[in-house]
Formats: C-alpha cells, sequence, structure tokens
C-alpha cells in the first residue's frame, strides 16, 4: 500500500515544512483571526497576509486551492467593508468637530481609496452648511500646515512638517479631505 508521502521529498528534507490546508481550516482561522484580532485593522492585515503568501507559494492547478482563495476573499471582503464603515462612523463626528488628530487616526488604518469610501459615506451624512464648512476648514488647515511647513524648512517649496510640529498622518489626511472636497 501507498503511502500519501511516496516519492514526496519534502517530507524526508528537514529543512522543508510541509503545510496541509483544507477549506475547512482556512475558514476557522478566518473565523479566529476576525474574533481575536485587536482590531478591524489587524484582522485585515492578517488575512491579507495569509492571502498574499498562499498566492507565493501554492503550485498551481492544486483543486483545493481555487476553494480556499475563494473562502480567504469572501472573508477579506467582509472585514474591508466593516473597516469601511468604522472608519465612516468615526470620520463623521471628527468632521463635525473639525478634529484634525481623529481623523489622521482613521485615515491611518485605511488605504487611500478606503479613506476616500469611507469619507463619501460620511460625507452623505452632513447637511450641506456642514460639508461646507469641513470643506473650508480642511483647506485652511493643509494651507496653514503648508505655510508653517515652508517656514520651518528655510527652502522654497519644500515644507518640513516634522520641524513645524505637524503630524504626517494628519497633514495626509486633511489634505486628501481638502481634495475631495475640491478646496
Amino acid at each position: 500500500m501507498r503511502s500519501v508521502t511516496d516519492g514526496c521529498d519534502a517530507v524526508t528534507d528537514p529543512e522543508t515544512l510541509q503545510l496541509s490546508l483544507t477549506p475547512e481550516r482556512i475558514e476557522r482561522y478566518c473565523r479566529d483571526t476576525e474574533r481575536s484580532a485587536r482590531d478591524t485593522a489587524h484582522a485585515l492585515s492578517a488575512l491579507v497576509a495569509v492571502q498574499t503568501f498562499l498566492s507565493t507559494q501554492v503550485e498551481p492547478g492544486q483543486e483545493a486551492y481555487g476553494t480556499i482563495r475563494a473562502i480567504l476573499a469572501e472573508h477579506i471582503d467582509r472585514v474591508q467593508e466593516k473597516l469601511l464603515d468604522e472608519g465612516a462612523k468615526a470620520l463623521l463626528p471628527a468632521l463635525r468637530r473639525r478634529d484634525a488628530a481623529a481623523v489622521g487616526r482613521i485615515h491611518g488604518p485605511l488605504s487611500r481609496s478606503g479613506f476616500h469610501t469611507a469619507l463619501e459615506r460620511a460625507w452623505g451624512e452632513l447637511d450641506p452648511a456642514e460639508r461646507a464648512g469641513v470643506a473650508d476648514w480642511a483647506a485652511a488647515w493643509c494651507r496653514d500646515a503648508r505655510a508653517r511647513g515652508e517656514a520651518a524648512s528655510g527652502y522654497p517649496d519644500a515644507p518640513d512638517l516634522a520641524a513645524a510640529g505637524i503630524d504626517l498622518q494628519e497633514y495626509a489626511a486633511l489634505g486628501d479631505v481638502a481634495g475631495f472636497t475640491g478646496r
């Protein structure tokens, strides 16, 4: 009788690790990761890391890989959507308070397109007067930050935001808000 490992050098090579995944195991891993991660952004990072690892290490043509990849993609899509919802819900009060630090913290774990999506969702909840106020605030904040950065730098068109005490994440976030609003 032949063993499943007959002819498989990986089993006898002490420098090789053989990994066995089933759709059930990856489903359990995804659920456990979503439940136990510190926050949604960390859950997404963990799932994407596994997806990337598998996509670079799995031999083409393995039937289970398609199923496992689909399970991972489903979980990643769900976690991404949750992260965008959380971002939009947190962004709305931050914009209303004109809280640059909070906007920067929300911006951090999202991709630029993810932040844009969260911003679109939050923007839809603002009334026209609030939108105008947020647009003016973001544009003014960016102008002030750039002027302070240029003054700290001493070089034209090369602001030194860090030397001016401006948080780079806040600058990126408010720049995205200002860009979104067209100001």
